[in-house]
């Protein structure tokens, strides 16, 4: 009878473990919901465009810090990014031009709680680096207390070429 009660107990300690550590290995405290898909037409090589590819929240009261923004390597270059706390107004959308200029000032941290309706805005400045320049996810790199981690986000971005158009940059005619 002892033993059995040992066994038990030791299956509920290595279940208990196991959920733990897939919590602490897989989770993240951010939840993301990516703004819209973005494509910004004539865009001359290595001239910044500044683009709002997510809102963000925390799933409980520990904030996270952005570290890094990655994207597909397919001729876009990220050269900076911000977060802010987003008011009742509306978003940055896309800004020709630097993230500074923007009215960003560089914020790292979210600190918004899904659970209070709060969100904040993640603005990442582009740069296009050859041919029409695409991604169609955004990777947040983060980190809050112990944990760290990776959170991609469906954010489709296309910088386009002056000229010639390809298929993500040709205009779309009105009512169709």
């Amino acid at each position: 009878m002892r033993a059995g009660i040992m066994a038990l107990s030791a299956a509920v300690a290595a279940t208990a473990a196991g959920a733990t550590a897939w919590w602490f290995l897989w989770s993240s405290p951010l939840v993301a919901v990516p703004a819209t898909n973005v494509a910004l037409p004539d865009v001359e090589l290595g001239v910044p465009q500044t683009v709002m590819v997510a809102l963000l929240c925390l799933d409980g009261d520990e904030a996270a810090t952005i570290d890094r923004i990655t994207v597909d390597p397919a001729g876009l270059t990220v050269t900076d990014f911000a977060v802010r706390r987003s008011s009742a107004g509306p978003g940055i959308g896309a800004v020709d031009g630097p993230l500074r200029e923007s009215g960003l000032d560089g914020g790292r941290t979210v600190a918004a709680e899904c659970a209070e309706g709060a969100w904040s805005e993640l603005a990442v400045e582009l740069s296009r680096v050859n041919g029409p320049a695409h991604t169609d996810v955004v990777s947040i790199h983060w980190r809050a207390g112990v944990r760290s981690g990776v959170l991609p986000v469906e954010a489709p971005v296309t910088l386009c070429a002056p000229a010639p158009r390809d298929e993500r940059c040709t205009p779309v005619a009105a009512g169709s």
